[in-house]
């Protein structure tokens, strides 16, 4: 079963999770539990593997360039594959709808942080937060 984990960066903060806490803070309590239920969803239904890559269902998973997103109301994550840990999603980017595209800046933070994602990985001193 796939797992979904957040980045944390070398001051062990995880940048999603503050993404989300200011979304959540505008939007209210209801889009967190939707995060969270779509998160689920996702990792249940629509995210199936065949010879270990992922196979979207519907458009609520889908892929955004390089990178997996996960849509919800008023947010979308930028999610990649773990090179290291099997079968596990590494959450890099949250950020609120404004556009109907993805815009190029949220595009180019994912970028960033998985560029980070990577030299930390090959040093081994990346670490997860669930």
């Amino acid at each position: 079963m796939w797992n979904v984990v957040q980045y944390q960066d070398s001051e062990g903060i995880t940048p999603v999770q503050g993404e989300l806490v200011l979304i959540y803070r505008k939007h209210g309590k209801g889009e967190a539990k939707q995060i969270r239920a779509r998160l689920k969803v996702v990792i249940k239904n629509h995210v199936r593997a065949q010879n270990g890559v992922l196979q979207p269902r519907d458009s609520a998973f889908h892929r955004v360039e390089e990178f997996w997103q996960i849509r919800s109301n008023y947010v979308r994550i930028l999610l990649c594959y773990s090179s290291t840990v099997p079968e596990t999603l590494v959450m890099l980017h949250a950020f609120e709808k404004r556009v109907q595209e993805t815009p190029p800046s949220a595009i180019a933070t994912a970028r960033k942080v998985h560029e980070e994602y990577q030299q930390r990985q090959t040093t081994g001193e990346f670490e997860y937060d669930d």
